[in-house]
């Protein structure tokens, strides 16, 4: 009896897990592939996020690039902006949460997606992607 209440407790949770679709959405987008002039690919994660007992989490993907040292942040804040915005992202704010950062937003096909680009130091570029 104790083992059929835990299963059933199970598939309830389970039935409350869901993708919703959005992460496909963010791996179809020009800018996940897009070169950058200077930057190498170093890493990238992705999440599929959904609903997870109830609660809403967003679809996420994150791409690491190590630059060469050849342009200076704001350059390659400048270049990946304008990628971006001829990609079809609108910019909504420079200086996000860095002084070489910015937050852009795409909707596509009514899926709403945030991209957040940052340059830092040691010199890397990070592009993080989020929709639901």
């Amino acid at each position: 009896m104790v083992i059929v209440a835990l299963v059933a407790c199970v598939a309830a949770l389970l039935a409350g897990c869901r993708s919703s679709g959005t992460l496909e959405v963010i791996e179809d987008d020009p800018m996940v592939s897009q070169p950058i002039v200077g930057a190498v690919d170093v890493s990238s994660t992705s999440d599929a996020g959904g609903t997870t007992l109830g609660k809403d989490t967003p679809a996420r993907l994150s791409r690491l690039l190590e630059l060469d040292g050849s342009r200076q942040p704001g350059e390659v804040l400048d270049d990946v902006i304008a990628l971006a915005v001829d990609a079809g992202w609108d910019l909504v704010r420079i200086g996000h949460t860095s002084p070489h950062s910015a937050r852009l937003v795409q909707d596509s096909g009514g899926t709403v997606i945030s991209l957040f680009v940052d340059v830092s130091d040691p010199p890397e570029l990070s592009l993080y992607f989020s929709g639901r």
